[in-house]
């Protein structure tokens, strides 16, 4: 292995290597072209499998088991899911309230139900203390 400070090349051997440095820069530019290709066919490979997901995801909301429980069935669940008294304010992220932002079936259906309504307690705090 020489080092390559002190090796001269002939005119036979600075012109190969000429050459060969030529064709190194053509590939390296076909190679970025190709690049740049895949590229612009990745994005848009990710955007039609972003668009074939959301759609995945609202079909699976369309064929959902828990749409089809008969309202019998889902008013015993919302029964059991309430926790009594319901303390006011209520918050939203517990039910009763959030099951009446879940769908209008489920609004319908828990508003109608005044068990999940008739036991409820208002917190007064001491004011001026």
């Amino acid at each position: 292995a020489q080092n390559l400070n002190d090796f001269i090349p002939s005119d036979d051997e600075a012109r190969d290597i000429k050459s060969s440095l030529s064709q190194a820069k053509a590939r390296i530019g076909y190679i970025e072209e190709e690049m740049v290709h895949l590229k612009r066919q990745l994005d848009a490979l990710e955007v039609e499998r972003a668009a074939i997901e959301k759609a995945i995801t609202r079909n699976n909301i369309l064929i959902a088991p828990y749409k089809r429980l008969p309202l019998e069935i889902l008013s015993l669940i919302f029964s059991a899911c309430v926790v009594k008294p319901l303390f006011l304010p209520a918050s939203t992220s517990q039910a009763p309230l959030l099951l009446c932002r879940v769908s209008r079936r489920w609004r319908q259906l828990s508003l109608s139900m005044h068990q999940l309504w008739c036991d409820v307690a208002v917190n007064i705090g001491q004011s001026g203390k």
